[in-house]
């Protein structure tokens, strides 16, 4: 099968050649080809992964006149059938995510200007890497989903876990916690992340569930949901060895408010109390503990500590959100899990009663100088686009944990806006699980491989 995928994209790449060498001299405008080429080529190098049999006919219908007004149909059918040879190496996940790729990549025309003396350097460069990205071939994976792990005020918590197939008898584990504004979604949403980290990496994957603020009756509060992460990641440490996770080699990741939640594990996570927030200094009771132990033992022995963590677009300070309207009807997360906007401590907490809970639930207020505790290395990433933690808002906290003197590492994807590694496609957002994530979990298991499997670096 990958010998079969590498000769149809030798074959498409040496049949552009000579579709060019016969077609240049109608071409005046060089870079409209080669611009169509390099596109797909970078759109087909995302990742590797099954073909599916469709006319390959549906690439040129489904790009339709918009593409036509940026070239002339002599260079758009060449474009094209660059595309065209490149899609039927199979070097996309779907015939879907692939025409997408292509039709968007040819309508804008925009990353690289390349003239055509260089065009045997770059089809044999291209033709080097698409060869990589063919052998690049997904491993199995097996999948434990919905384990109960505990059950506060009556609502079940559960989770899925995907152990790699590749003949290791342990593995460093991920846990992932999903987004949603705390209101919406489940670890569904993080389905398809936590497989393609599974099929593509050598880490066991757990996929968390925690409690919303509308659950129990719209009665769960900020402070609780963060109770619920750390009791989720205290029972993972203690059961993950049966699946053959490392509980002393734990990475945490989350989007959105799993970011913000992801991030409180680092900067809350010894600020354990078995009183919770009713403590003369608000603190949090983890809602499951390992047999014989309190908040204050876990604390004590930092059991919270993890070795890395992976921040996707997170939120990191609820008290300004608070002022801003997050519990307010013009936050439209309450419209969609259909709940009556509230006070994420209660109906008798604000801003300004319990200023000091909404900061013990903000990152940004916590951050610790690193002479005086040392955070795990951090990846900060977000979308250009992102209108809902924008990048400002990420590069902000980025600065603050550099001037506190922790390791951080943080990137901007280009072109891509919020939640682009939730499941699937989102077209109020414009963005597609298939299109848009791959990149960016390829930068995260390369970060994860840094710290975990140094060697192989």
């Amino acid at each position: 099968m990958v010998i079969g995928k590498a000769l149809a994209a030798i074959i498409g790449l040496f049949e552009l050649v000579a579709l060019n060498h016969g077609a240049h001299t109608a071409i005046k405008d060089e870079d409209t080809f080669f611009n169509g080429f390099m596109e797909c080529v970078d759109a087909g190098l995302a990742g590797a992964g099954n073909t599916h049999e469709k006319p390959v006919g549906n690439v040129q219908k489904n790009c339709g006149d918009s593409s036509r007004k940026a070239a002339s149909r002599g260079r758009f059918r060449v474009a094209t059938g660059v595309c065209q040879d490149l899609l039927r190496g199979g070097v996309r996940r779907s015939w879907q995510g692939r025409e997408a790729l292509c039709c968007d990549h040819l309508d804008k025309n925009r990353r690289i200007r390349m003239k055509y003396r260089h065009f045997w350097q770059v089809c044999t460069s291209a033709l080097a890497m698409l060869l990589l990205a063919v052998n690049a071939q997904a491993h199995n994976f097996s999948a434990h989903t919905n384990i109960q792990w505990a059950d506060p005020d009556g609502h079940p918590l559960t989770l899925d876990i995907y152990v790699p197939d590749t003949g290791k008898s342990s593995y460093p584990v991920l846990v992932i916690y999903h987004g949603g504004g705390w209101l919406i979604n489940n670890n569904s949403i993080m389905n398809e992340m936590s497989k393609y980290i599974a099929s593509h990496g050598d880490y066991v994957v757990a996929n968390m569930n925690y409690r919303l603020l509308g659950d129990n009756n719209n009665s769960v509060t900020a402070n609780q949901i963060v109770e619920d992460v750390f009791g989720g990641l205290l029972w993972v440490k203690e059961h993950i060895a049966t699946y053959k996770g490392d509980p002393e080699r734990v990475a945490v990741t989350g989007d959105s408010a799993g970011g913000h939640l992801t991030s409180m594990i680092l900067v809350a996570g010894r600020n354990l109390n078995s009183k919770g927030f009713d403590a003369e200094k608000p603190g949090f009771n983890p809602v499951y503990l390992p047999k014989g132990e309190s908040a204050e033992s876990v604390a004590s022995r930092d059991g919270l500590k993890v070795q890395a963590a992976v921040i996707s677009y997170g939120a990191f300070d609820l008290y300004q959100a608070a002022k801003n309207g997050f519990e307010t009807e013009s936050n439209v997360f309450w419209m969609m899990s259909e709940a009556r906007p509230r006070g994420i401590f209660g109906p008798d907490k604000n801003t300004d009663n319990a200023e000091a809970w909404y900061k013990a639930v903000s990152p940004i207020y916590n951050i610790p100088d690193a002479k005086q505790y040392k955070l795990p290395p951090q990846f900060h990433h977000v979308a250009e686009n992102d209108k809902v933690t924008t990048p400002e808002s990420i590069k902000k906290y980025v600065d603050l944990l550099e001037k506190a003197g922790q390791e951080v590492t943080y990137t901007l994807y280009p072109g891509r806006n919020h939640a682009f590694l939730d499941n699937g496609c989102n077209e109020f957002l414009q963005v597609c699980f298939d299109r848009d994530a791959p990149v960016a979990l390829d930068d995260i298991l390369t970060f994860l491989n840094g710290i975990f499997y140094p060697a192989a670096q």
